[in-house]
């Protein structure tokens, strides 16, 4: 083989890595836009879409028992899911091969990207229902973010956040609810 035989397989085997490259940094760009920390109920790299108002009023403030991630080296937390629904959390997760029936009661917040059918009980602490993730239809929980499905009874002592993925068919009794353009909620609401 001659040495321009040489240089086409090396430009060749260039632009392979390019493209890989592109691909790697546009996946990781769109999991950084989905991960939400569950302790707050805030998303963790992309602000609300502006249809939301966000004042200072509105903002959703941690329980005083929750954790907080500030000052947590990235290494030291929890990285749960399939490239998909990767999240950043602290607590239990619920993967998306796993189905759950009967009743989940947790001292620590809660991630569910698969499926629970049954009661979930966190009195002090977050849940978090992934895009993937389906929950019902009873939910008693301190801060409530909804990428996914929920139906039935939900009962939140601070807030409900819902994103555009999230689905929920039921009756919500909630501190505060935040929803974002694209949610479909329908129901019973009690805010406040």
């Amino acid at each position: 083989m001659n040495t321009l035989g040489w240089l086409l397989i090396v430009g060749i085997a260039a632009i392979l890595l390019i493209l890989y490259d592109g691909q790697r940094r546009a996946r990781r760009a769109r999991l950084r836009d989905h991960r939400i920390d569950v302790a707050t109920a805030e998303p963790l790299a992309r602000p609300l879409p502006s249809p939301v108002v966000d004042r200072a009023e509105d903002r959703i403030e941690p329980a005083p028992s929750l954790p907080s991630h500030a000052g947590t080296d990235a290494a030291q937390q929890n990285r749960h899911g399939p490239a998909g629904n990767e999240t950043v959390h602290s607590g239990s997760f619920i993967g998306p091969s796993i189905h759950v029936i009967g009743h989940v009661e947790a001292a620590q917040p809660l991630t569910v990207a698969g499926r629970v059918e049954g009661e979930i009980t966190l009195r002090d602490h977050g849940l978090a229902i992934l895009g993937s993730g389906e929950a019902g239809p009873n939910v008693q929980v301190c801060h409530l973010v909804v990428d996914g499905r929920l139906s039935g009874a939900v009962h939140t002592t601070q807030s409900a956040t819902f994103y555009a993925n999230a689905r929920f068919e039921g009756k919500l009794k909630a501190g505060r609810l935040r929803c974002v353009e694209g949610a479909t909620l329908s129901g019973q609401f009690s805010i406040g």
